[in-house]
Parts: structure tokens; sequence; C-alpha cells
């Protein structure tokens, strides 16, 4: 089954470039050298590589069902909406963990808009969008192909934070202090507010409209039809 094992081969490279190199003091070492520009771009056709890879080999992969649970097909329809609100906000939103967040960082009046419910708006969409296809699709390479997109987003949630304590440690305590990873737990704590006039109703429209737009267009990305 060399389809199979370039799945699990492919997902592993993905999850082992991120967390070892951007999310290491390799890319610190890598940025002293060759500068940031070049290491972004570097970084970013790398990461492309591989996610093509990856795409490819799970299209091309066997079929290994290890469970088939029909009743739990509901499980993206209900989750994806919110994975595809929080990628539309992340996108639109000036955010301290994403790149070139300094500025929101330092921000005055404390997080903007989607970041008082979650600070990791990007990487949580991702792995709620893994985790809901990991769920409903029981074969080995969607396991191992969803699997290393949930890893690598829950791992680049601590990263980052690791990061951004290290380099700015009295701001990055101020963010976390009014923030959490899991979406509204700064809430329910009562330590956020969330100020949805920041957030605006266009965010979370563009959110459902993309969702419409994938879940229609869901058997030509995908092969499968949701209906």
């Amino acid at each position: 089954m060399a389809g199979l094992g370039d799945v699990f081969v492919a997902s592993f490279l993905f999850f082992g470039i991120h967390v070892g190199i951007a999310g290491s003091p390799l890319r610190g070492v890598l940025v002293g050298r060759i500068g940031e520009i070049a290491f972004q771009g570097f970084f970013s056709v790398l990461s492309l590589i591989v996610l093509v890879w990856a795409v490819m080999a799970y299209g091309a992969a066997p079929e290994v069902v290890w469970w088939d649970m029909p009743g739990l097909h509901f499980v993206p329809l209900v989750v994806m909406p919110f994975s595809a609100i929080l990628v539309v906000c992340a996108y639109t939103t000036a955010n301290p963990t994403g790149v070139g967040g300094d500025k929101a960082l330092h921000r005055e009046r404390g997080p903007k808009g989607i970041v008082g419910i979650t600070r990791h708006p990007l990487l949580v969409g991702i792995a709620l969008w893994a985790g809901a296809h990991m769920i409903v699709n029981g074969d080995a390479a969607s396991l191992a192909f969803f699997g290393g997109f949930l890893l690598t987003a829950l791992a680049g949630t601590v990263s980052i934070d690791a990061k951004l304590k290290a380099r700015e440690p009295e701001a990055f305590d101020r963010l976390a202090a009014v923030t959490s990873i899991i979406p509204f737990v700064a809430v329910m704590q009562g330590r956020a507010n969330i100020r949805w006039s920041e957030i605006s109703w266009w965010r979370p429209a563009v959110g459902i409209a993309l969702y419409a737009a994938l879940y229609l267009g869901h058997p030509y990305i995908a092969g499968v039809s949701l209906h």
C-alpha cells in the first residue's frame, strides 16, 4: 500500500516542517542567514510542495476503512460553518498571533474582534475542519491526511504562543490574560469581552457564503457529494 504510506509520510512531513522549522530555534538560524523575506519565500514554497504531495497521495490512496458510522455524517455540516467563519475573520482582522501582528499585539484597547473569542482563529478553524473530517471519514488515509493538519494546527497554537512569550513577554502576558486558545473560554471565565461591532455582520456572512461554496463544490473538490 505505497499510496497509503505516501499519505502518512507527506502528512508527517507537513507537520514536521511547521513544528521543526517554523516552530523551532532553527527558524531564527535560517532567518539570520538568509533574511526574513527569503525565509518566508522558502518556507511557503516548501509547504506548498508538501501540501500538493499530500493532496495527491490522499487522492490516490487505497480505501482502508477503520469505521463507518453514517450517524456521524452530520458532524462536518454542523462544524464547518464555524470553521469557515473563523478563517474569514482570521484573514480580515488584525491578529497579534498572525504574520506581522506586532502592532495588534501592542494594541492599547486589547484584542480586536474575533481575537476576543480565540487568539488563534485561523488555526482553530483549520483544527475544526480537520477534526470534523477525521470523525466522519473513518478510513486510514483520511486519518493520516486530516490528522496531519489537526496536529499541525494544534501544535501551531502552542508554538506561536511560546515564540510571542519569548519575544514580547509583557505584551503576550497582557494578551493571554484576556484571550484563550479554545473559543469562548476567556469569555466564560470573565477575562474577555467580545466587541461584536468589531466583528461586524459581514464577516460571518462571508464565512457562511464560503461554507455554502464548499458545500456545493464538494463533489468537484473532494469527489464526494454531501447530498
